[in-house]
């Protein structure tokens, strides 16, 4: 069972029905037996920053004796825990209902990792809430990559028709393919990515 964030040894409880129709489930032992709990656990740790090797420094006390007969705390327990976690939640995140979203703002980038580019979309309600959206990845930031993440965001019930606030960084191919996908775009260029071109620019000679 779970306990503290890693797997502990129980003899396993067994109920039987009086009418003899055979086992019942116990609903405590079932959630506790549950890795879910260790899933979600692992993922929360490793996004704060805790590495896999170190994870048991952030683990609940639990005393010796239950340390010593505990498992599934490895490094390579862990970071199998976290990629499960980590690839259930960006299913769930493409595949969210976006029909009930009131979006007035949508900022829209590409980061790099490497050789890999992700486009990645962040929705800001009436409210001022910001919702992660979506993303896809490729190897830059072409029309057309940007067209399906749109595409995408469209599909599962984000609204196109009406005037929305786009912020790009400047891009051709984030504006072209705002463009392409919504009816009444108000698009603007980050702030952020105009200091950061103006100081690039200063610092080689280019601008004053």
């Amino acid at each position: 069972m779970s306990l503290g964030g890693r797997r502990v040894p129980v003899e396993r409880p067994r109920m039987r029905a009086a009418n003899g129709s055979g086992e019942l489930p116990i609903p405590t032992y079932e959630l506790f037996s549950s890795t879910e709990v260790l899933g979600r656990m692992a993922m929360e740790r490793m996004l704060a920053g805790l590495s896999t090797r170190r994870y048991p420094v952030g683990l609940e006390p639990v005393g010796a004796r239950v340390e010593q007969a505990a498992v599934a705390t490895s490094k390579s327990a862990v970071s199998r825990r976290f990629v499960a976690a980590t690839e259930t939640a960006l299913a769930e995140l493409l595949a969210a209902d976006l029909s009930g979203l009131d979006v007035v703002a949508l900022m829209v980038d590409g980061v790099h990792f490497g050789e890999h580019c992700c486009v990645v979309a962040l929705g800001i309600d009436i409210d001022g809430t910001k919702h992660p959206l979506s993303l896809v990845e490729g190897s830059t930031e072409n029309a057309t990559l940007v067209r399906e993440l749109l595409v995408g965001l469209r599909e599962r019930g984000l609204n196109v028709t009406r005037p929305i606030l786009v912020v790009i960084d400047g891009a051709k191919a984030l504006r072209r393919g705002v463009l392409d996908v919504f009816d009444h775009p108000v698009i603007a260029r980050c702030q952020l990515h105009r200091s950061r071109k103006r100081s690039i620019c200063r610092c080689v000679g280019l601008a004053g």
